[in-house]
């Protein structure tokens, strides 16, 4: 009998890990994604650019103050979705209150779009031509640098599955 209630044990401390480790559930289709959080910027940017030492510390300054400004946004915006997510489950929803917690959303989420715009444009600054020209390239291609929700492996795609056929088709 204990040798049963050790492995019951065991069996549930290791099923209790891997739940622990899966990673955080998708918000369904129509709720509002994952939060501009990360500000994604290249790991091999100053590479692709050639930045000097300088330079790249001057960017990781501007980043530190944008994250800085984007804190009490970002921690407002999380509060705004929970409430959202009351007011959806409640015994009689209110799409009065729903749309304009929505509304209230939309407006957090221009607030770090700015935010990461006007860090863009900072660093742009910083720049010589050539750099401006391969900083320009990379947003332009969307590799990571146009604040907008882009696929990278190993993470979920930010809007569901990509409507992609065989070899990049559309279908």
């Amino acid at each position: 009998m204990k040798r049963y209630l050790a492995i019951f044990t065991l069996l549930f401390i290791f099923t209790a890990g891997i739940v622990q480790a899966q990673p955080p559930a998708t918000p369904p289709p129509g709720m509002p994604g994952p939060v501009m959080d990360e500000f994604p910027m290249p790991p091999n940017m100053g590479t692709r650019l050639g930045l000097t030492e300088a330079q790249m510390d001057q960017i990781a300054n501007l980043r530190l103050e944008m994250q800085k400004k984007a804190l009490p946004i970002r921690s407002e915006l999380v509060s705004k979705r929970n409430e959202l997510k009351l007011l959806l489950t409640a015994d009689q929803p209110d799409m009065g209150k729903i749309k304009a917690k929505l509304k209230e959303i939309s407006e957090l989420r221009v607030q770090m779009g700015t935010l990461w715009a006007q860090h863009l444009v900072k660093v742009r600054a910083l720049l010589d031509d050539t750099q401006k020209k391969k900083f320009d390239s990379m947003i332009l291609s969307g590799k990571g640098m146009g604040g907008m929700p882009h696929h990278r492996p190993g993470h979920p795609h930010p809007y569901g599955k990509p409507p992609m056929g065989k070899r990049g088709m559309m279908r």
